[in-house]
């Protein structure tokens, strides 16, 4: 009989929180799942702490496979889950006391669990929940709530495998993978489950900072995967879609001084950037304006490498 969950755990050099993590998933009271180990060519010991637990217990499967991203450890995951549930786990966060102790039978026509989920900084945790109203529908609630940091991230949610199907990560995205594939996702259901249970424990590191930089034509083509996945759901969150051209645009913002055009002119930026300019500040947009422009831009860039 296939396990309750799958519970999948991509593993790149995390070695010095391995333990934590799996320690905290094989000691929780639910016991009906099965963990999924994806080694992604780690060269720092943790495949070898990943193998260590499949003789600590018969739930843990491993897998290794040559470096090739998170995006490819996942799919590895979802090629192999036979769970009903699928949820993911990054190798350097845990999960909480009695974080896989939900009412599934009680789920029948839910094709997504939401949970609540602690940010740990340092020793301190902040709560993060997602509250629904009980008389709005399911896209009444997505339009309310999609910009919550809990749609942005995979883990923290229960996913029903059979309406995965054959939805895997993109494997070309390096940044926004995680939003992109819970959009897709939601785009094949039609209800969701928020619960109060936190479930997750996500250790932000205190010297949090840009991790990523991105090149213009990536920052393009991965803001208009999303756009084009958040579109399909039919409904409108601008402060969503403000979010992630923002963000996109800061990611490529060194990128941009050496070719204006290609974000500018680009016909999806442009696109995007009139549904959102109405609710953008005056500065902003004063600001978009000049920069739309070589030579304002090309000054800039002759300020910031003085």
């Amino acid at each position: 009989m296939n396990p309750r969950i799958s519970i999948i755990v991509p593993v790149y050099n995390t070695a010095k929180y391995l333990h934590r993590c799996l320690d905290s998933i094989l000691q929780q009271s639910f016991e009906d799942f099965e963990v999924l180990l994806v080694d992604d060519g780690s060269t720092d010991g943790s495949g070898k702490i990943c193998d260590e637990y499949i003789a600590k217990d018969s739930r843990v499967r491993v897998f290794h496979k040559d470096n090739g991203g998170v995006s490819s450890a996942r799919n590895v995951g979802l090629d192999n889950a036979v769970g009903e549930w699928v949820t993911f786990i990054d190798s350097d966060d845990e999960l909480n006391i009695e974080g896989l102790r939900l009412d599934y039978e009680q789920l029948p026509n839910v094709d997504l669990i939401l949970t609540a989920y602690y940010r740990k900084i340092g020793t301190t945790y902040e709560l993060n929940v997602v509250e629904r109203e009980e008389n709005h529908d399911f896209k009444t609630f997505l339009s309310e709530n999609l910009n919550c940091g809990i749609f942005s991230v995979v883990w923290g949610k229960f996913f029903k495998k059979e309406k995965i199907g054959n939805l895997r990560f993109d494997v070309a995205m390096k940044i926004g993978e995680d939003t992109l594939f819970t959009l897709m996702f939601l785009n094949v259901i039609n209800e969701c489950k928020v619960v109060n249970t936190v479930t997750y424990i996500y250790n932000q590191p205190q010297n949090l900072q840009k991790k990523y930089s991105l090149s213009v034509t990536d920052a393009t083509s991965n803001l208009d995967k999303i756009h084009t996945a958040y579109k399909q759901l039919n409904i409108i969150s601008i402060d969503f879609e403000k979010r992630i051209f923002i963000d996109y645009k800061f990611l490529c913002q060194e990128d941009i001084y050496a070719h204006v055009n290609e974000w500018y002119k680009d016909k999806r930026v442009l696109y995007m950037y009139n549904r959102i300019k109405s609710s953008m500040t005056l500065k902003y947009r004063f600001n978009y304006f000049l920069m739309s422009h070589p030579f304002f831009s090309a000054l800039c860039r002759m300020i910031r490498n003085k």
